[in-house]
């Protein structure tokens, strides 16, 4: 062979030899995932409200999970546990089944029926096949439940049941000695008998398999499809065995001798084909097809327990294990996954770089490495080592040509497969950028330096441009560095071109729209210079000199993010904000786009302001966190599950405690028509949930109750809503979910809800309304007219006591004017009679002095006697007296009828109130007279002594 041909070949097998080597480091590279472990959830017995031991699980269309416990049937919904019971006090439940139909088939001691829920109360209700077909059982714990062909299949030790729920109909297939378990696979039905072996069962009918007899007593724990013609069998502990072509023998899988030694309880067939394993004294074991571990998961990496009762993959292919004590969620598909660092050895990882066939680790207690051979195998501990002489803060690690350096507190190290050679000690060292296979800047505590490789010899030198530490190291196509800090800000050095000395260095960089006010960090990747700002990100554009905002990138940045600092990977731009971080992936080309789906849950884990990625493989990522490290697989950044609806589960009132109202129909049928409340109702209540089980506590609730207000509520996390009191009206009650960090968003159905008016509105309020309207009409009508009768008769009244009182007015005028009449003829007789005494005594005063002859005076003295004529005058005064005074006089003289004229006459003065000197004057008699006349008066009138006579005769 010539030497050409010979150099040819020896490059093919060079080239080869390398991609073999290469594709197994990228393969054990790969494998970290399988160290590390899905996040897990676990649930105890207080949390659910039931027993420790859950033996089955299933789930319903809605997504809501069903487990068997030792303590009754328990629900769980994405929001709360439900534990339902037996009645007859057999809560033991060993099994449960969904039919297509939803019913909840369960199996418990001695007892075995199905589960619907009521309408009315929404609340789970049971009902027992065993009793309806009188099935009187005894010492028979029913294990399995499978269903084919519409049959159901009951399984005891004793006994199998076939349930047919369409024909109502029930058949039973004893066994010869006792059942272990059955099981449905392709589309058939095998039963371990325990003396016979693996038997299947055909029309009611016990079939012998070959090579099943092998598989007796407490042995078959799980049968799953390889495939239509291959089942893989698992016992307790004699390990795996296999059916190919209706013959069982043993399988040899590479998981078998873990499985052998920890165990066999549960077995689970996967989505994507793996196969989960639950053991009773290692936990949960996955592998692939072919049996090689992929994950092993037990106490110590985070079960509540290492046995593994019951396995069951839900709709979104996560896990769910029923443990001997507690309930645990491994979210398999979840796209993080943790290193578990028990030990705290790592502590906080900085960065993360693989070299060759290992994998180092820049951390704050030293730099480790761990073989990625070591990584092949999930499940034994991979074994992490201290470089010699790396005690303390590793910042970062970066390879130069074809060697890596570590940024250490101690200065800068460069690594050599497990030993490590210092190669700058002035001071601590925390970046570092290569100029060229044989030449770095690096940064150290106290400023900038240079690195220069000259075969196996390193030669570090300060400059004295920049003496400052600085956050930030960048270089971009011209090889111009970018240094500086926060305070001082950036530096651009221009360097000669053998990086011996510094041009230039300016840190006024205005000119090229670096604003040292507002800049925020310098970056670099493929000789791409990029400057992050307050107001987004900029690209440097070598044509004009100046950072221009890079359109695309900041198109693709969430509204009102504020970005702390960036890193590169591959094509990948990793944004860090002080409360999340995220990818632009394909960040260099048009079809940039944002990954950010569940980045969240690892935010709080990783280094604030020292965040690192490594790309591992194309959709694979090895995350520095504070507590070692994660792996983030974007693969697995699933989309929006269409499957996902919010669900209104309850309704009813609250005063002390939440009662459900009782309808006619499920709540579903409420979407079109209306749920009736009282005006008077208590505070109303409505719960709901979402079934998303991978995020439950970034689940977001919102309300709205459309003819109250059409803007949903304020998010929350509570799934309860109350209303105190809500106004009689129509109501359409709905609820929208979202989950934090997606723009996923769910809703619910429709709710109608219907206030009723007060009572007075209704029916009967009208019919009583329109009664009262009537009778208040009649009432008013009688009181109208009773009103106007009133009216008339007071007019009638008042027009009689006008009339009166005019007639009085005129009676009293006329009694006025006889009195005045009465009065004055009273005077004149006073007059005459004063005149007449007068005269004489005129004429007696003439007389006895004798002036006028006696004979002349008598002539005058008979005018005086005749005009005196006391008894006309008398006449003439009692006619005008009782016609004043209703004839007084006659009244009295009636009533009295032993007065005489005088007495008469003198009641009449003393009625009209006379003094007794004018009555002496008008009857001609002395005061003294009077008095012995008022004397006489009295006792004839028979009036008392204390009794007023005047009184007296006004009375009369």
């Amino acid at each position: 062979m010539s030497k050409k041909n010979m150099s040819h070949y020896l490059k093919i097998i060079f080239v080869n030899v390398f991609l073999l080597f290469a594709n197994y480091t990228l393969a054990s590279i790969e494998n970290v995932e399988n160290i590390c472990i899905p996040r897990i959830i676990n649930f105890n017995k207080t949390s659910y409200n039931a027993a420790n031991q859950t033996w089955h699980i299933s789930q319903n269309k809605k997504g809501y999970l069903y487990f068997a416990n030792s303590g009754g049937l328990l629900e769980y919904d994405g929001s709360q546990w439900t534990n339902n019971t037996l009645s007859n006090g057999r809560s033991l439940l060993r099994c449960v089944s969904i039919a297509d139909d939803q019913k909840i088939y369960t199996g418990a001691q001695n007892e075995f029926g199905y589960w619907i829920e009521e309408s009315g109360s929404r609340k789970l209700k049971y009902i027992s096949i065993s009793q309806h077909f009188n099935l009187h059982l005894k010492d028979e714990d029913f294990w399995k439940i499978v269903m084919l062909k519409n049959e159901i299949y009951f399984q005891s030790s004793k006994n199998i049941y076939k349930f047919n729920p369409k024909e109502n109909t029930i058949s039973i297939i004893p066994a010869p000695n006792l059942y272990q378990f059955i099981f449905t696979v392709n589309k058939r039905i095998f039963v371990q008998e325990k003396k016979l072996g693996l038997m299947e069962l055909k029309r009611n009918k016990l079939v012998p398999v070959t090579g099943g007899d092998v598989l007796h007593g407490d042995c078959v724990y799980g049968m799953v499809s390889l495939s239509p013609t291959s089942i893989l069998i698992a016992t307790i502990d004699k390990g795996l065995y296999r059916i190919d072509n209706d013959i069982v023998s043993k399988c040899n899988f590479p998981c078998d001798a873990f499985l052998t030694k920890n165990q066999i309880f549960s077995l689970s067939l996967l989505p994507n084909g793996h196969i989960a394993f639950g053991t009773i004294l290692n936990g949960l074991l996955i592998t692939d097809t072919k049996g090689n571990i992929v994950s092993n998961i037990n106490k110590q990496k985070g079960l509540a327990n290492n046995t593994v009762l019951s396995i069951f993959c839900d709709r979104n292919g996560n896990l769910w294990l029923g443990l001997d004590m507690g309930i645990s969620q491994v979210q398999i598909n979840n796209p993080i996954r943790n290193f578990p660092d028990h030990t705290g050895l790592l502590g906080s990882v900085y960065d993360i770089k693989e070299d060759m066939d290992r994998l180092y680790f820049a951390t704050n207690q030293g730099l480790y490495y761990c073989s990625t051979a070591d990584l092949a195998y999930p499940d034994k501990e991979p074994k992490f080592n201290l470089m010699p002489n790396t005690q303390g803060q590793a910042w970062e690690l970066q390879r130069i040509g074809n060697r890596l350096f570590c940024c250490h507190n101690k200065g800068l190290f460069l690594i050599k497969g497990t030993q490590v050679t210092q190669v700058y000690k002035g001071s601590g060292t925390n970046h570092i950028v290569e100029i060229n296979d044989k030449t770095a800047v690096f940064s150290t505590y106290e400023g900038l330096s240079i690195l220069k490789i000259q075969g196996q010899s390193f030669i570090t030198h300060k400059l004295m441009e920049y003496p400052y530490y600085s956050n930030y190291l960048a270089k971009d196509k011209n090889n111009l560095i970018y240094v500086g800090n926060n305070s001082v800000g950036i530096y651009q050095l221009r360097f000669d071109a053998t990086f011996d000395r510094v041009l230039s260095s300016r840190n006024k960089l205005e000119n090229i729209n670096l604003n040292k006010k507002t800049f925020k960090g310098v970056y670099s990747d493929r000789n791409n210079l990029y400057l992050l700002d307050q107001s987004g990100i900029f690209k440097y554009n070598t044509t004009q000199g100046l950072f221009l905002p890079d359109a695309t990138l900041n198109r693709l940045l969430p509204k009102g993010i504020t970005i702390n600092r960036l890193q590169f990977t591959n094509h990948d731009m990793w944004c860090y904000s002080p409360d999340r971080f995220f990818c632009i992936r394909n960040y260099d080309q048009p079809s940039a786009y944002l990954l950010t789906r569940n980045m969240e849950q690892l935010y709080n884990q990783v280094v604030n302001t020292n965040e690192n990625i490594l790309n591992i493989s194309p959709d694979k990522y090895l995350v520095c966190t504070s507590n070692s490290f994660s792996v983030l697989n974007t693969s697995n950044f699933g989309k929006q599950n269409k499957q996902l609806e919010v669900y209104i589960r309850d309704i009813g009132t609250f005063t002390n405690k939440m009662s459900s109202l009782k309808l006619e129909k499920p709540l579903s049928y409420y979407s079109k028509h209306e749920i009736e409340f009282p005006n008077n109702h208590s505070t109303i209540f409505i719960r709901f949930t979402l079934p998303y089980y991978e995020n439950a506590e970034k689940i977001r609730f919102s309300y709205r109750i459309k003819g109250s207000s059409d803007s949903f509520s304020i998010p929350s996390q509570s799934s309860t809503v109350t209303f105190p009191h809500l106004p009689s009206g129509n109501y359409t009650f709905q609820v929208k979910a979202t989950i934090e960090g997606t723009n996923e968003v769910y809703y619910s159905q429709d709710l109608k809800i219907k206030i009723l008016p007060p009572w007075y509105f209704g029916w009967f309020g009208y019919i009583l309304a329109m009664i009262l309207i009537c009778i208040t009409i009649y009432l008013l009508d009688l009181y109208l007219k009773e009103r106007l009768k009133r009216q008339q008769k007071q007019i009638a009244k008042d027009y009689e006591n006008e009339m009166s009182k005019m007639e009085n007015k005129m009676l009293q005028e006329q009694v006025r004017l006889q009195n005045e009449e009465l009065l004055g003829i009273t005077k004149t007789m006073l007059y005459k009679t004063r005149l007449m005494n007068k005269l004489d005594a005129e004429i007696l005063k003439i007389s006895e002095n004798k002036l006028v002859p006696a004979a002349n005076l008598r002539g005058l003295k008979q005018i005086i006697e005749k005009n005196k004529n006391p008894e006309e005058e008398w006449k003439i005064f009692e006619m005008s007296f009782n016609n004043t005074y209703n004839n007084y006089l006659v009244k009295l003289s009636t009533r009295f009828p032993s007065l005489t004229t005088s007495d008469l006459k003198l009641a009449a003065y003393i009625r009209m109130n006379i003094s007794s000197k004018e009555i002496a004057s008008l009857l001609n008699i002395s005061l003294k007279s009077i008095e012995m006349a008022r004397y006489r008066l009295r006792k004839k009138l028979e009036i008392d002594h204390e009794q007023n006579l005047t009184a007296f005769l006004m009375s009369i």
